[in-house]
């Protein structure tokens, strides 16, 4: 019982972090197995996904602030 609510917190986890389907299938497939180095593996590359989101969000709001500043000169 402990074991599924553990995994159903996780996966729900996932989805709120905003994993895919596949990811979130991937991973259970590798908790199956109990490879904890490739369920290692999928949270880190979308970790890594969203970091990458985050720069190019935080790149566009530094061009936005540019033009900004430049209309208000």
């Amino acid at each position: 019982m402990f074991e599924t609510n553990h995994t159903d917190n996780m996966i729900q986890n996932m989805l709120d972090a905003g994993c895919s389907e596949e990811e979130v299938f991937c991973f259970c497939e590798c908790r199956k197995k109990q490879n904890k180095e490739e369920e290692l593996n999928i949270l880190e590359n979308h970790r890594e996904e969203l970091l990458h989101d985050i720069h190019e969000i935080q790149y566009k709001i530094e061009v936005l602030d540019e033009q900004i500043s430049t209309l208000q000169d």
